[in-house]
């Protein structure tokens, strides 16, 4: 006898009679029909946001920048990359850090 007699549907399951005698094979067999799985959904820049394309720009220019936090904090560094949650800067000592963006209050370039 199989699973099915022994444990999982005389035992375990009795109340499901309309499930078959016997277990699902593992592999899918020629006449089984392709399933398609989601695909993970990736977030990309929306490069027609001004927001987006500016701290590109200072990315590529390499300029300091001054950025305040909504706590009042000011952070002063070179702004290394952005994503779409977070951004991370260098300070004058090469030490990086990573900020949320919904804790920047604004970023704008050092005026020497």
């Amino acid at each position: 006898m199989g699973n099915w007699e022994w444990g999982i549907g005389k035992k375990f399951l009795p109340h499901l009679p309309h499930l078959p005698r016997s277990p699902a094979p593992l592999l899918p067999s020629p006449q089984s029909p392709v399933i398609s799985l989601p695909k993970m959904h990736t977030t990309e820049f929306d490069t027609s946001l001004p927001s987006i394309r500016q701290v590109q720009n200072l990315i590529k220019q390499t300029a300091v920048v001054e950025l305040k936090l909504i706590t009042g904090d000011v952070l002063t560094g070179r702004v290394l990359w952005q994503d779409p949650q977070c951004l991370c800067i260098a300070d004058e000592n090469s030490q990086q850090t990573t900020i949320w963006k919904q804790a920047i209050a604004y970023i704008k370039p050092k005026v020497s």
